[in-house]
């Protein structure tokens, strides 16, 4: 008797195991027919860099007002430094040298006074995605919670994407779902593929219920 309810229990896990599976192949198939071009690279988005401004002729007659809010020559010279630092630090990331990349980084968010808000915070996401490739989950989880605040659409949907890397990283599945269902309700276009990651990560930790759930909506 108890070997046979043994063996219901075995064949009834094997079930959920491969209900959630199919699921999973089911909509990857669908995901990516359906979404092309819209699936957000943003492990690889490149800091913004401050526009040059059009030559003379192309702007309107300045008015006293707004001659005086241009910036003075210091102000410029440490916006050029710190696109110098931000160009040195994207060379050294993609030659693999992490390590010096994230110092170079650091100083160019030390000058970022110069910059909007908008652009240093797409500096220190920047510096937290090296902070993940060197396997430093930790830190990078504390410079999240120093930036949090005000972001924009495009700044809070890579914030939650690094804080579920992070919290993966350090077995954090119930934080690591929740930074993701952040993202899926954040009307990205690539939210069907975030949702299949979400499934695969509760089935790991072996949450098949969860994962089915979670598996349809994708496919819905």
């Amino acid at each position: 008797m108890i070997l046979a309810v043994a063996a219901d229990a075995a064949r009834l896990a094997r079930s959920s195991f491969l209900t959630v599976m199919a699921l999973i192949c089911c909509a990857s198939v669908l995901v990516a027919a359906c979404s092309g071009g819209d699936e957000e690279q943003l492990d690889e988005a490149p800091a913004p860099q401050e526009q040059s401004r059009p030559p003379p002729s192309a702007r309107p007659a300045e008015t006293a007002e707004q001659a005086t809010a241009e910036p003075s020559p210091a102000e410029r010279t440490r916006t050029d430094r710190v696109a110098l630092l931000v160009s040195e630090a994207a060379a050294l990331e993609h030659n693999g040298y992490w390590e010096q990349a994230l110092a170079v980084r650091d100083s160019a968010i030390a000058d970022g006074e110069a910059l909007s808000a908008d652009a240093l915070i797409s500096l220190r996401l920047d510096r937290v995605r090296l902070l993940l490739r060197l396997e430093r989950p930790a830190d990078a989880q504390q410079e999240l919670v120093d930036i949090g605040g005000s972001l924009s659409a495009d700044a809070t949907r890579r914030h939650a994407l690094l804080r579920a890397r992070a919290a993966l990283m350090l077995a954090q599945t119930d934080a690591a779902v929740a930074a993701m269902s952040e993202y899926v309700n954040s009307d990205s276009p690539a939210w069907a593929v975030m949702a299949l990651e979400i499934a695969r990560t509760l089935q790991e930790a072996g949450r098949g219920g969860e994962a089915i759930e979670w598996a349809e909506r994708a496919l819905g």
